[in-house]
């Protein structure tokens, strides 16, 4: 899976990945099923740790805190 973030996406300097989160947490949940996955950010900020603590929060009902 590959997300493009474009300028729209930009939110006070920073990217709104939200919108992304139900999608990315369904692709995680389907692969992890069947192979080991990969989550890494090409550019070198830590938007993949924001999709994958999305996605530990979402499947254990954590709050922020707790995650």
């Amino acid at each position: 899976m590959w997300i493009n973030l474009k300028e729209k996406d930009c939110l006070c300097c920073e990217y709104n990945l939200r919108k992304y989160f139900e999608k990315t947490n369904d692709f995680i949940e389907k692969h992890l099923k069947k192979n080991n996955i990969l989550i890494y950010s090409s550019n070198g900020y830590e938007y993949s740790t924001c999709i994958l603590l999305a996605y530990f929060m979402n499947k254990n009902q954590w709050l922020f805190k707790t995650a």
